[in-house]
């Protein structure tokens, strides 16, 4: 199977692109992270494989709709 036709098969099966399943995994994994309040978000950030905290910010908002401060702060 090509990785093109794995992107379509993925996508049809599970309704998002295998890198948006990706990302939203890491994101789950994060938040439960978050719980602890012990854990610095730096800690976090590298934990779930982004590259700063700037860009793990924006994905977390981009798939949570806040922020990461406001979601442990919630």
């Amino acid at each position: 199977m090509s990785p093109s036709d794995f992107a379509r098969v993925f996508k049809e099966t599970l309704g998002q692109t295998p890198m948006q399943y990706v990302l939203a995994y890491r994101i789950e994994q994060a938040a439960q992270m978050m719980r602890d309040k012990h854990l610095h978000l730096g800690e976090i950030t590298l934990a779930c494989g982004f590259a700063d905290q700037a860009h793990f910010s924006r994905s977390f908002k981009q798939v949570t709709g806040q922020t990461p401060r406001r979601f442990r702060a919630a």
